[in-house]
């Protein structure tokens, strides 16, 4: 894994400086595709659905997936009005081996690395998600 001392080695970083080189380090670590952006470094404002739009400007995306409970709280119809594609994900955590007692699905990532490694994680999250499209 990358070097997380640079994070960690800081006495006051924040939460965003601890955890984005985690992130980050996972990512890699993991080999997934996506890429993380800070807000703060797209130099949008807004709120609510107005900074989505803004945000999938600056950063060039045409489309948000968005946890599948996000349905009832943010206005996914003025995203699609702006033209940005919406999505949900659906996540069922597979059953996975753990290390102390009955199966638990809401552990962070790391359980899942820590007990079966990198390679069936990455599976486990492909098998239990479903994306939806918007229509």
């Amino acid at each position: 894994m990358a070097r997380l001392s640079p994070a960690l080695d800081d006495p006051d970083p924040g939460f965003m400086a601890t955890v984005f080189p985690i992130m980050e380090s996972l990512r890699r670590f993991m080999e997934l595709p996506a890429r993380f952006l800070l807000q703060s470094r797209l130099g949008v404002k807004g709120r609510g659905a107005e900074l989505y739009v803004a945000a999938c400007r600056a950063s060039g995306a045409e489309s948000v997936l968005l946890p599948a409970a996000a349905a009832a709280c943010v206005d996914w119809r003025y995203l699609q009005a702006q033209g940005i594609t919406v999505n949900f994900l659906r996540y069922e955590p597979p059953v996975t081996p753990q290390f102390w007692g009955d199966f638990r699905g809401n552990l962070s990532i790391l359980d899942c690395l820590f007990c079966v490694g990198p390679e069936a994680t990455r599976q486990l999250i492909s098998t239990g998600s479903r994306v939806e499209p918007v229509t």
